[in-house]
């Protein structure tokens, strides 16, 4: 279960549209996204965001590893998750050809 302080916070300063599904996981170094994205990183992918907006991830499945950072604040928002998600999906698509 999520730590309630956790859950506080987050509702304060999040949008609705989270990295969080409800397939996901908790590991000791972060958020283990359990299904594969239509790009190609894999489930299993290790991902951490910051409060900022920075973020992530782990694929030791494909052999990527990339991160990203933002200083925009509230976190999660849906701009700074879009460009993640288009910063991750242009990554695999290059690496792919």
């Amino acid at each position: 279960m999520l730590n309630r302080k956790f859950l506080i916070f987050y509702s304060l300063t999040s949008n609705s549209r989270v990295l969080i599904k409800k397939s996901s996981k908790w590991g000791l170094a972060g958020l283990i996204d359990m299904e594969t994205t239509s790009y190609g990183r894999k489930a299993g992918t290790l991902l951490w965001g910051g409060a900022y907006n920075t973020y992530f991830f782990i694929d030791i499945e494909s052999g990527i590893a990339a991160s990203i950072y933002t200083q925009y604040f509230p976190f999660n928002h849906p701009e700074t998750t879009e460009l993640f998600d288009k910063f991750s999906e242009q990554l695999y698509l290059n690496i792919k050809n």
